[in-house]
């Protein structure tokens, strides 16, 4: 595969994904390109890979982006059946269009992490059938931080 051919799949892939570019594994998916197929032939990483071509890397860490972190964490709930925990949101994290654990700390304590997840996958259609599953999380959580007497961040949760 020549680095031609890789850059004009990341534009493609791009182009119909509006602009912006796919994670390592959705962009294998789509295309059967390996990350071995880049990685350290054409570019170190993913965010380099993006730069060049003149693509922004999607970015986590601004509030607007609430939104898509809480649809990760439905899509995340609904793939295990349960709230994850630190270690297989990392492992999703294997991803690049996944967000680190350490973001989600800007939703305050684990508790109100989860409150909002329960607001968000009630307000959409598509996610409604995880409010039994977060619902449940929500009192785990304010159990856990009444009974250890303080707050706890997203990430010991999760």
């Amino acid at each position: 595969m020549t680095k031609n051919q890789i850059i004009r799949e990341i534009q493609r892939t791009a182009k119909e994904n509006g602009g912006k570019p796919l994670g390592r594994l959705r962009f294998l998916g789509e295309t059967g390109i390996k990350e071995s197929d880049w990685r350290g032939k054409y570019w170190g990483d993913g965010t380099t890979r993006f730069k060049t071509l003149g693509l922004v890397p999607i970015s986590f860490s601004t509030p607007s982006n609430d939104g898509l972190l809480l649809e990760n964490f439905a899509v995340l709930v609904r793939e295990l059946g349960r709230v994850p925990t630190v270690s297989e949101w990392q492992l999703k994290r294997s991803d690049q269009t996944f967000p680190n654990s350490k973001v989600l700390e800007r939703f305050g304590s684990k508790e109100q992490l989860i409150a909002r997840a329960l607001e968000y996958v009630q307000q959409h259609e598509n996610y409604r059938d995880l409010v039994p599953v977060i619902s449940a999380a929500v009192v785990l959580a304010r159990q856990l931080e009444k009974t250890l007497h303080r707050r706890l961040s997203p990430a010991s949760f999760i």
